[in-house]
């Protein structure tokens, strides 16, 4: 199916034992080189079609992303990230590092929305129990040339 399964790819990672990745290891550290730009059937986060489409406010203000609770606001999603949690001991010892991917010529990031998804993420990733999380954005937010 097409989509952009973030979400899933982490839980698999995380989960599946054929990827050796477990909490035996005294210190893991999972590398996500993403826009995080998650789009699947139950937890869309794109900002032309998903949670993260700018709103424009009462104040005229354009609002990208909400919170975690809006989020779940959202039946289906809320049930699919509760049911998808991971038992808390497959999270130790895990360090989870973000190439965080932003470019302003795609039109699904900017510096606002992509401060917007940043900030959900932390919130999805805590949620998780994941709470070592390093970030190192990839791209600058200097107007590039764009065709």
């Amino acid at each position: 199916p097409s989509g952009s399964y973030i979400y899933e790819t982490l839980i698999e990672v995380l989960r599946n034992k054929e990827f050796d990745f477990s909490n035996k290891y005294p210190e893991r550290e999972l590398i996500i080189a993403s826009d995080l730009v998650q789009i699947s059937k139950k937890f869309n986060l794109s900002h032309t079609t998903g949670y993260c489409k700018p709103k424009i406010l009462a104040s005229q203000k354009k609002k990208y992303c909400g919170d975690l609770k809006g989020l779940k606001k959202n039946k289906v999603t809320k049930n699919y990230l509760e049911q998808t949690k991971l038992d808390k001991k497959l999270l130790e010892n895990l360090k989870v590092k973000v190439l965080f991917l932003n470019h302003d010529c795609t039109r699904e990031t900017n510096p606002k929305a992509a401060e917007s998804l940043q900030k959900l993420w932390v919130e999805i990733f805590n949620d998780m129990g994941i709470n070592n999380v390093e970030w190192l954005p990839q791209l600058d937010y200097a107007k590039p040339k764009c065709k």
